[in-house]
């Protein structure tokens, strides 16, 4: 999937020949690997299992790049590569502050922080200790509504 901004900058999702299915009644297939290095599901990438927690994952690391405004993969300048999620974790890790970025955003600082703790739900390791994505989007609304902390 894609998303794309159209003139007004509205958000429109594109490029479904990727989805798969989950049949009714059933939480997780087995499907072949697809998808951009950096946003795949490290249990999608080892299993081939899609469940409805894989989207979840790949969802977290695009959050992950529109607050940070940096790429999925980021390189060191000598072709090493990290993803921005072992970057997140390393700089709270090492009690450094995530740079969010420009400035041109009308989130403030609390909503910024609120939505990092979201996304890094998001990948956590475990499906089981991640949220459905209805979860997620109602998360969603209420940091936007929230006041800033």
């Amino acid at each position: 999937m894609n998303v794309l901004l159209d003139k007004n900058g509205t958000p429109k999702l594109t490029g479904f020949y990727l989805a798969v299915t989950l049949p009714e009644g059933k939480t997780w297939i087995k499907d072949r690997l697809a998808g951009t290095a950096g946003y795949v599901d490290p249990i999608y990438h080892l299993t081939e299992i899609v469940s409805e927690y894989t989207d979840v994952y790949s969802f977290g690391i695009f959050m992950l790049v529109l607050l940070l405004g940096r790429p999925q993969l980021l390189s060191d300048g000598d072709s090493v590569f990290t993803s921005i999620l072992t970057h997140v974790k390393d700089m709270q890790e090492r009690g450094k502050p995530v740079n969010f970025g420009g400035d041109s955003n009308d989130m403030r600082p609390g909503q910024m922080k609120m939505l990092l703790d979201l996304a890094l739900r998001c990948c956590e390791e475990r499906n089981e200790d991640r949220p459905k994505m209805i979860v997620v989007a109602k998360e969603i609304k209420l940091i936007e509504r929230s006041p800033d902390c």
